[in-house]
Parts: structure tokens; C-alpha cells; sequence
């Protein structure tokens, strides 16, 4: 249920963005509005399906060597996060 819940208000947040975004953003008020929705996207995501993927490595790896498995889920999980994070703008340009 609080996955659920979460994947709701992450849509609904990102939904409002969305629409926002289709019809120009003209309003100082439109632009805030757009920011509150984003923070309320990571509040679902925080609540959600942020911590599911910690559960889920350290579950998933046998007792004997979870914390070797942790280790290597983490590091995979920030190198992940660094090559998207310098290639999105270069893929978006071309």
C-alpha cells in the first residue's frame, strides 16, 4: 500500500509539472507551483520507492557475503548515477 501511495503522489506531482509545462509556465505563481509539485514528487519518491531499492540489495545478497554484495550495489548504483548524470545534456543536444 505505501508503494501505491507513493507511485500516486509522485504522479500526481509530475502530472500537475507536466501540464504546467504544456501551457507556458507565464505566471510567477505557475513557476512556484511547478517547484512545489517537484518537491512533492520527491516526497512520494522518498516515501516510496527510494528506499525500496536498499531493501531490495541487502535482502536479495546471502548472508555470508552481503556486505561485499551491498558494496558492489552501491558502487554500480553511483556509477550509474555519474555516467547519466555527464551524458543527459550531451544525448538531449544531439
Amino acid at each position: 500500500p505505501i508503494l501505491y501511495a507513493g507511485f500516486v503522489v509522485m504522479a500526481v506531482g509530475l502530472g500537475v509539472v507536466g501540464l504546467l509545462m504544456h501551457q507556458g509556465m507565464a505566471t510567477q505563481t505557475e513557476r512556484l507551483l511547478a517547484v512545489a509539485m517537484l518537491l512533492v514528487f520527491v516526497i512520494g519518491f522518498a516515501f516510496s520507492a527510494g528506499p525500496l531499492v536498499w531493501t531490495l540489495c541487502s535482502e536479495i545478497q546471502p548472508l555470508k557475503g552481503r556486505d561485499f554484495g551491498i558494496g558492489v550495489s552501491t558502487v554500480t548504483n553511483w556509477v550509474g548515477t555519474f555516467l547519466v548524470g555527464n551524458t543527459f545534456l550531451t544525448l538531449l543536444n544531439h
